[in-house]
């Protein structure tokens, strides 16, 4: 073969041989990329939540609809960031807020 001829076989089986290698599949597949528990486990939990919740809730006499706790419960969040931006620490916003989240 000439040395013109070799020079440019050279590249070109190069090129042929890394394409050939990327246009093979993988052995196994990526992990599948979780955000958290599954919705059947969680609808789970929260059942049973609720029946402790409704023993609870039984046993103090407090009502099932209660439209002012729920409203005191909606404001816990704000109330959370409100006291984050003024440099309060964690446990300070925990005692001021759980009155909010009964």
């Amino acid at each position: 073969m000439s040395g013109h001829l070799r020079e440019l076989l050279n590249p070109l089986l190069l090129l042929g041989i890394l394409l050939f290698a990327g246009c093979q599949s993988p052995t196994t597949s990526p992990p599948a990329k979780t955000l958290g528990p599954p919705l059947p486990q969680l609808m789970a939990e929260r059942l049973g939540m609720a029946r402790e919740v409704a023993w609870t809730k039984h046993h103090s006499g407090a009502p099932v609809l209660d439209p002012e706790r729920e409203a005191a419960a909606e404001l816990a969040p704000a109330a959370e960031n409100l006291l984050a931006s003024e440099g309060f620490s964690p446990a300070v916003i925990a005692l001021a807020v759980a009155p909010l989240r009964r």
